[in-house]
C-alpha cells in the first residue's frame, strides 16, 4: 500500500524503457527483466483490486480504490493493445542466440525453465507478463490475439524467416493464455484443420513451428480438446517422437505426452493402439539423449505413461527394464535422475504385479541403498524409496531372505518419525501380512521397543496404525505374539486407565482402538490377558476385580462410539469369552457383560428379506469386508493375504449369536441352574427379552 503513490510513475517509466522503440536493443537484459517484473507485479497485485462483491465496494479502503483507478487509467485500451502486440511481436519470437543454442545444444534448449525463473530470466518473464495481462484484461486483449492468430494460421512464406518466427510467437501466446481463450477459440477446429497440416510439413525451415505446435497440443489438451480427437493427438505424438524428427521437437513431445496421459478424460482404450510405438520411441529417446537432466525428464514421461496404462505396459517394458540398471550406474552423483529411476521402478512394479520379482535384483539393492541414512543421497531418495519398498511388498508373492533382510533398515527409519512414519508403519503392516512368523522370529526385538516408544510420543493417527499392526499380529500368531509383545500390550491396557485405576479420558477413536486390541487378546489368548490384568492391578495397587469392572465400564461407555462393526463384534466375542474364563470377579459384572453382548448382537446381526437373522461380518466374503483395508492394496497380493487372514479370524468365522449362546450354555452348565437363574434375574427385563429373542432366532 505504501507504494501506491508511486504507481503511475513506476508504470510509466517501466513501460517506456521496456517498450519504447528508442531503447530497442540498447538496454541490458537484466534491467529489462526488472522493468517487466515491476509491471507484472503491479498488474497481478491483489492489494490493487477492489472487492469482487459490488456491495462491499463502498466500504473498501479508499487507498485501494485509488490504486485500482490508477491502474485502470494507465492500462487503457490503447495501451493494452500496444503492450500485447509488442510483447508478442518483439519479445516472444525466438532470437538468433536461441536458434543457435537450438542447433548447438538441443538438449539444453529443450529444458524449459519453470518456477521462479521469471524473476531473473528474460523469456519466462515475458511469458508470465503476457499471462498476467490476459488474466486481468482478457476482455480487451482476446480480440487482438485472435486477430493475430487468424493472420498467421494460414500458409506462410517459408523463405521469410521473420514470418515463421512471428507465427511461432503467436502460437506460443495462444498456448500461454489458453484458459482465457477457451470460450472464444475453437481449438478443435484449429487443431484438425491447421495445426495437423503444419505438422505434416517436414520442411526443416518449419521445425520451430512443428515444435511449437507439439507444445501447444499439450497446453490445450486439458482445456477444451474433444475426446474424439485424442487418437489424432496420439498419432501426431508418434510422428513427433520419431528419430527422424528434430531432437528439440521430440523432447517437447515428451512433455505434451505427459499432459495428454495425465489429463482427466484420458481413456486407456483410446491410447492402446499407440502404446507399443510410443513406448519404443520413448525408450529410443531415453537411450539417445546424453544429459542426465534430459534423461530424467524423458524418464518422468515414461513413468507417468506406465502409471496410467498399468498392466498394459507389460509387453512393452523389456527394453526399459534391461536399461535401468545401466542408467542407475550412469546416474552417479545426479540424485534427481536417481529419484526418477526409483519412481519409474515403483510404477513398473505396480504394472508388472507378481511378475515384478524379475526386478528384485535391481529394486532390492536400490531400496537398501536409498534407505541407508548414512548415505548422503538418502535426502533425495528416501521418500520415493519407501514408496517403492511398500509397493514391492504389496505385490510380492512370498517373503524371501532378501526381502526379510531389508527390514533391518526399519529401526533407524522408525526413529526418524516425522512425515515418513506413516509409510514406514504401512511397510511394517505389509511385512506382518507377508511373513508374520519370519518377521516376529527375526525382528520382534527391534519392533517392541520402537512400538512402546512411539505409542508414548506420537499423535493419535500413528498410534491407531500401530494398534492395527498389533491386531494383525495377534490374529496371525495368537499363541506367540502376546507373550513376546507383553510389555506393549500391558502398556495399552494401562493407557485405558489413569493412575488411580479409573477410566482415563481419551478420544473415542483411540480408546475404541485400544479396546479392540485388548478384546482380541482376551478372545485369542485369555491366559495372557488374565496375567496382564493381575500385573496391572498390582502396579495400581488395586484388586483385579476392580480393574475388570473398570474395563467393562469402558466397553459400555464407548460401545456406541465404535463405528466399525468389527470393533463391536470383537467386544461381543471378547466379553462373551470372559463369562466362562474363570477369572475372579467376572460374574460380579454379569449384567454389564450381557448388556455389551446384547448391544453387539443388535449391531452385527441383520435380517434378510425372508426374516432370517444373519451375522453381517460372516455373510460377506472376507475380501468384501474392507472396514480396515487400504484402497491401494486392492487387486494386489496383499489384498489376498488379508483375505486369507480374515478367513481364519474369529471375527469373520464365528457367528456372534451362536457364540454368545454357547458361552451362556457353558456358563449355565458350569455354575449350575440355580446360580445361573440368579444371575439372569440381575438383568433388566428388556435386555433379557432382547437376548432371548436373538438366541432363539
Amino acid at each position: 500500500i505504501e507504494f501506491i503513490p508511486f504507481l503511475r510513475q513506476s508504470l510509466g517509466y517501466a513501460s517506456h524503457f521496456a517498450f519504447s522503440e528508442a531503447y530497442s536493443g540498447l538496454l541490458f537484459e537484466r534491467f529489462l527483466v526488472k522493468c517487466l517484473v515491476l509491471i507484472k507485479n503491479i498488474v497481478g497485485c491483489d492489494e490493487y483490486r477492489p472487492p469482487s462483491d459490488r456491495d462491499e465496494v463502498p466500504s473498501a479502503n479508499p487507498i485501494i480504490i485509488k490504486a485500482f483507478e490508477v491502474k485502470l487509467a494507465f492500462f487503457n485500451y490503447t495501451t493494452l493493445i500496444d503492450l500485447c502486440q509488442r510483447l508478442i511481436a518483439r519479445y516472444l519470437p525466438l532470437t538468433a542466440e536461441e536458434l543457435n543454442n537450438w542447433e548447438s545444444n538441443p538438449e539444453d534448449f529443450a529444458i524449459q525453465e519453470s518456477g521462479e525463473a521469471w524473476k531473473y530470466s528474460f523469456r519466462p518473464c515475458v511469458e508470465i507478463l503476457l499471462v498476467s495481462l490476459f488474466s486481468e484484461f482478457h476482455l480487451s486483449l482476446r480480440p487482438t490475439l485472435l486477430d493475430l492468430l487468424k493472420r498467421v494460421k494460414g500458409e506462410i512464406d517459408l523463405a521469410d524467416s521473420q514470418a515463421v518466427l512471428l507465427k511461432e510467437a503467436v502460437l506460443n501466446a495462444v498456448g500461454l493464455v489458453c484458459y482465457d481463450l477457451s470460450d472464444e477459440l475453437d481449438y478443435n477446429e484449429l487443431f484438425s484443420t491447421h495445426l495437423i497440416r503444419d505438422l505434416g510439413n517436414r520442411d526443416p525451415r518449419l521445425k520451430v513451428i512443428r515444435r511449437r505446435i507439439v507444445w501447444l497440443m499439450g497446453q490445450w489438451v486439458g482445456v477444451n480438446m474433444s475426446v474424439d480427437l485424442r487418437p489424432t493427438l496420439y498419432k501426431a505424438l508418434v510422428t513427433c517422437l520419431d528419430p527422424s524428427e528434430d531432437l528439440v521437437t521430440r523432447l517437447t513431445a515428451t512433455v505434451s505426452l505427459q499432459e495428454a496421459v495425465d489429463e482427466y478424460e484420458f481413456r486407456t482404450e483410446q491410447f492402446l493402439p499407440f502404446l507399443e510405438s510410443i513406448s519404443a520411441l520413448l525408450f529410443q529417446l531415453l537411450y539417445q539423449v546424453e544429459e542426465c537432466e534430459t534423461k530424467m525428464r524423458v524418464l518422468q514421461s515414461f513413468s507417468l505413461l506406465i502409471e496410467r496404462v498399468g498392466p498394459e505396459i507389460r509387453p512393452h517394458s523389456d527394453a526399459l527394464i534391461q536399461y535401468l540398471p545401466e542408467l542407475w550406474e550412469k546416474s552417479a552423483d545426479h540424485n534427481l535422475l536417481k529419484t526418477s529411476i526409483v519412481c519409474a521402478l515403483r510404477y513398473l512394479v505396480q504394472a508388472l504385479g507378481t511378475t515384478s520379482v524379475r526386478l528384485y535384483p535391481l529394486v532390492l539393492p536400490i531400496i537398501q541403498y536409498a534407505t541407508d541414512l548414512n548415505q548422503p543421497a538418502h535426502v533425495y531418495l528416501l521418500e520415493d524409496a519407501l514408496d517403492l519398498w511398500h509397493v514391492s511388498l504389496l505385490f510380492a508373492p512370498q517373503i524371501t531372505t532378501d526381502i526379510l533382510h531389508l527390514f533391518g533398515r526399519m529401526s533407524a527409519l522408525l526413529e526418524l518419525g516425522s512425515e515418513r512414519l506413516r509409510v514406514c508403519l504401512k511397510i511394517v503392516s505389509s511385512y506382518v501380512l507377508l511373513g508374520p512368523s519370519d518377521l516376529v522370529q527375526t525382528y520382534y526385538s527391534l519392533l517392541l521397543p520402537h512400538f512402546v516408544s512411539l505409542v508414548a510420543n506420537i499423535k493419535e493417527e500413528g498410534i491407531v496404525l500401530i494398534m492395527q499392526i498389533m491386531d494383525d499380529l495377534v490374529c496371525s500368531l495368537p499363541d506367540v505374539v502376546p507373550s513376546l509383545f507383553r510389555p506393549l500390550l500391558k502398556n495399552v491396557l494401562h493407557r485405558l486407565f489413569d493412575d488411580q485405576g479409573q477410566f482415563g479420558v481419551k478420544t473415542s477413536t483411540l480408546t475404541t482402538t485400544y479396546l479392540s486390541l485388548i478384546g482380541r487378546l482376551l478372545l485369542q489368548n485369555t491366559a495372557v490377558f488374565s496375567e496382564l490384568v493381575s500385573e496391572l492391578a498390582s502396579e495400581l495397587h488395586q484388586e483385579s476385580t476392580k480393574i475388570l469392572t473398570s474395563l467393562i465400564n469402558v466397553w459400555l461407555s464407548k460401545f456406541e462410539s465404535m463405528e466399525q462393526l468389527k470393533k463391536r463384534k470383537i467386544a461381543g466375542l471378547a466379553l462373551s469369552c470372559l463369562l466362562t474364563s474363570g477369572i475372579s470377579g467376572v460374574l460380579d459384572q454379569f449384567p454389564a457383560l450381557v448388556d455389551v453382548c446384547n448391544s453387539a448382537l443388535h449391531s452385527v446381526h441383520r435380517c434378510d428379506e425372508s426374516g432370517r437373522v444373519y451375522d453381517a461380518l460372516l455373510v460377506r466374503t472376507p475380501v468384501a469386508d474392507s472396514d480396515d483395508d487400504d484402497d491401494e492394496s486392492d487387486g494386489t497380493q496383499e489384498y489376498l493375504r488379508r483375505a486369507q487372514l480374515k478367513a481364519g479370524d474369529p471375527v469373520h468365522t464365528i457367528i456372534l449369536r451362536d457364540y454368545v449362546k454357547a458361552k451362556m450354555e457353558e456358563l449355565q452348565s458350569g455354575i449350575g441352574q440355580v446360580q445361573f437363574d440368579s444371575l439372569m434375574q440381575t438383568i433388566d427385563t428388556e435386555t433379557t427379552q432382547q437376548l432371548n429373542a436373538f438366541l432363539s432366532a
